[in-house]
């Protein structure tokens, strides 16, 4: 089962990296704040991915 487990700890961790930030053509007056307020939004997304992810992992594990 070693590539099974592998799969999925490469999944959790593209899940934990974060998004690029991505460049608005245009509306070049974002605040600052907007952007705090975005990045934390990721972070609280890629922690529950990340936590989803890893309980399907010890799942996988646990079903051997």
């Amino acid at each position: 089962m070693g590539i099974l487990e592998t799969a999925l700890l490469t999944g959790a961790l593209l899940l934990n990296s974060k998004p690029k930030k991505k460049r608005r053509k245009g509306k070049k007056t974002y605040t600052r704040k907007g952007i705090i307020a975005r990045r934390k939004q990721w972070e609280r997304e890629d922690w529950k991915l990340t936590q989803k992810a890893l309980k399907d992992f010890a799942r996988a594990i646990q079903g051997d």
